[in-house]
């Protein structure tokens, strides 16, 4: 997997993709489920998978005190989970005041076409972007027309009736469930090191 760090970052070549966008967290199953529809996507299109990620994750600026929203995994853990989901293109943007202020039409034609590339973009149903979280799926469709890719929602997954969520993973872990954090997960919870 290519990681390319930042959106000016002249590693990024002109290929078609499909991209699927967010913190990816825990890689937990929610997201395995988005970037597998991407994976077979990217294959129906000829196309490159590529996951669009953040730093720092945008919970640690909107909550920064909240203790529950610690992340799940470090950079380089989430990195080697989305390569053995073999991810092609891992590119991590730098969540500063200027993407953050950056409004959701704006994204979707600076950094999911022109930059990007993106020949489809894939999100969970649920998914919103842009300054305040102004888009949202329905935009998204309408940006995909009018920006000429294709816009694959996927329902979000589901566990006792709930979304799977890192929110809800982490919620479990700071309580102690840690088999049931797991299931959400798809694989047992670790930590690493000092």
């Amino acid at each position: 997997m290519k990681v390319i760090k930042g959106l000016d970052n002249a590693e990024i070549e002109s290929v078609p993709r499909v991209v699927t966008t967010g913190a990816f967290d825990g890689v937990h199953r929610g997201h395995q489920a988005l970037l597998e529809t991407a994976m077979h996507l990217a294959d129906e299109y000829g196309a490159e998978c590529t996951v669009l990620t953040f730093e720092p994750a945008p919970v640690e600026i909107f909550s920064p005190h909240n203790s529950h929203n610690i992340r799940l995994t470090l950079n380089e853990e989430r990195h080697r989970e989305l390569e053995k989901l073999e991810v092609q293109t891992l590119v991590v943007a730098s969540f500063d005041e200027a993407l953050r202020q950056t409004s959701a039409g704006d994204f979707a034609e600076q950094y999911l076409r022109r930059l990007l590339g993106a020949v489809a973009v894939v999100v969970s149903e649920n998914h919103t972007w842009g300054r305040g979280g102004e888009g949202n799926v329905d935009l998204m469709k309408q940006l995909g027309e009018e920006l000429g890719f294709a816009v694959q929602i996927i329902p979000l997954s589901v566990s006792n009736g709930q979304p799977i969520s890192s929110s809800q993973i982490r919620q479990l872990l700071w309580t102690g469930q840690v088999s049931e954090a797991a299931q959400l997960l798809g694989q047992l919870y670790s930590l690493s090191g000092t």
